[in-house]
């Protein structure tokens, strides 16, 4: 059976069910953002994160750019949990037509993420293959880990950035609705997102935490673990985003499909959170999963197998 026919979450459910209590026991386990161990009183968290170059490197992108978002999309998860990364590991699979200086821009990119991440960088592997890939391991350490279950009806959605600014260069290069003026505008910070460090200072006003790597398809997946359902804020999405749908007119929940890898934290809470981060809605009764912004239901979000939903 090809494995065309599996959605992501389908396909890990076959795997979860052969790796069986080595893998479905861990705390936190196999359907949260990170797994984890507790250690002489700590948490640990570690996740692995990977894509090839042919996928995910878009055309304004250096290897440097992809290196830097591999690792940083990977760390996310392990802060979602209240973890602090503490090192980097990666493994490089190098294509024939790769030459000195594209590895170099993947080393400069691993580089940078230490930096912005302030951790260390434990080493890794080369490869060759056909067509090539990254991989990048985070290890992060907590003492008051997040889950991402607990969301009852009511609860506050926080995120630590507003929403939508992912959605640009799908929206560029497959769709082809956007011309490459708009995506040049959002460039620096879709090539180098900072990451959502302060989250950490927060744990204490957080119930439950994931990141938004997959658009909407990830508070998806948090809302059905919790039969829950969520209406998004107008004022959740970006002001620029909601000026392009105007200005184009593409319909809001067009551009929202397209959300992807948003390099941010969505947090659920009955407590108010800082100011600098942005209410995008609410936690509300309904079936599991459903996302409305006004009562209209949204759709989209990515799926590693099936592609955009």
């Amino acid at each position: 059976m090809s494995v065309s026919r599996f959605s992501e979450r389908e396909l890990i459910e076959v795997i979860a069910n052969i790796l069986g209590e080595y893998y479905t026991k861990i705390p936190f386990g196999y359907l949260d953002d990170a797994g984890a161990l507790r250690i002489l009183g700590k948490w640990f968290f570690l996740k692995i994160d990977g894509t090839s170059f042919k996928t995910s490197r878009y055309p304004w992108m250096g290897f440097d750019d992809l290196a830097y978002r591999v690792a940083l999309g990977a760390a996310i998860d392990v802060i979602a949990k209240g973890g602090t990364p503490i090192a980097l590991a990666a493994s490089v699979g190098l294509s024939k037509d790769m030459n000195l200086e594209d590895v170099k821009g993947v080393a400069r990119g691993l580089r940078d993420s230490c930096q912005a991440l302030r951790t260390l960088f434990l080493g890794g592997d080369l490869n060759t293959s056909e067509e090539g890939w990254l991989d990048v391991a985070v290890l992060g350490i907590s003492r008051t880990p997040i889950s991402n279950k607990g969301l009852k009806p009511g609860y506050k959605v926080y995120s630590t950035k507003c929403l939508g600014v992912s959605s640009i260069p799908a929206l560029t290069h497959y769709e082809r609705v956007l011309d490459d003026e708009v995506l040049k505008k959002f460039l620096k910070v879709l090539r180098r997102p900072d990451p959502p460090l302060k989250f950490l200072k927060d744990l204490d006003k957080v119930k439950a935490a994931t990141d938004v790597s997959d658009g909407l398809e990830s508070l998806r997946s948090v809302l059905r673990m919790n039969d829950v359902a969520m209406k998004l804020r107008f004022e959740g999405v970006c002001r620029e985003i909601l000026d392009i749908s105007e200005q184009y007119s593409i319909d809001l929940s067009s551009v929202l499909r397209y959300m992807g890898e948003e390099y941010s934290i969505v947090v659920f809470t009955d407590l108010n959170m800082p100011e600098d981060y942005i209410l995008i809605g609410e936690v509300i009764e309904g079936s599991p999963g459903r996302i409305y912004l006004g009562e209209q239901e949204l759709h989209g979000g990515w799926d590693n197998l099936r592609g955009w939903l």
